[in-house]
């Protein structure tokens, strides 16, 4: 009597553990259907100064390094500025991500940030391993592009124009900027209602 008991549960068990395998499986394929139906929305393009192919606001500033750097007009290839706030938990975490994308993506890259003292933003550089780059300290930049909250980038091509911009939270919405510029879109938000 107790092993037929004992035969009983662990049938039971042993169709119970197969039926969650089988649920598993199935949400599983949910999921991924799922995930090609939503696609990500990229970065937000919220801005009222800045418009997508408007000619981008141009300055010569120099860098925390003390070298020119030119912001927007026509170069050899796309600029991609970075605003953030050293303050800023994502803008640290971001920072490498934003210097490998715009090396994979071939454009030049500026940080522009505002406030703080120079010292607290060569410091900053240092320890995220920035130098040498490019990186200004301007609120002139900032108010140009209209950058109301960081982490912000705008992309910018090589005839001087803005591709596109936005609050950039993630690698994915960084590389959404690029993705944007492919598709031939001012954002990603754009191409989805398109769609």
């Amino acid at each position: 009597m107790v092993t037929d008991f004992l035969l009983a549960s662990q049938f039971i068990i042993w169709i119970g553990l197969i039926l969650i395998i089988c649920a598993l499986y199935a949400l599983s394929r949910q999921v991924a259907v799922l995930s090609k139906r939503v696609p990500s929305v990229g970065a937000l393009a919220v801005n009222n100064r800045i418009v997508s192919q408007a000619e981008a606001p141009g300055f010569e500033k120099v860098s925390i390094e003390g070298n020119i750097v030119v912001v927007g007009g026509t170069r050899g290839r796309d600029q991609l500025l970075f605003f953030l706030d050293i303050g800023c938990p994502i803008c640290r975490s971001l920072v490498q991500t934003v210097k490998k994308v715009a090396y994979e993506e071939s454009a030049d890259l500026v940080f522009v940030s505002d406030g703080e003292s120079v010292g607290q933003h060569l410091e900053f550089c240092r320890r995220s391993n920035l130098m040498p780059c490019d990186y200004l300290i301007s609120e002139e930049v900032g108010q140009a592009y209209g950058v109301g909250k960081v982490p912000y980038a705008a992309l910018i091509g090589p005839n001087g124009n803005i591709i596109t911009f936005g609050i950039v939270n993630s690698r994915e919405h960084i590389e959404s900027l690029f993705q944007a510029r492919e598709d031939g879109v001012d954002s990603l938000q754009e191409y989805f209602r398109k769609q």
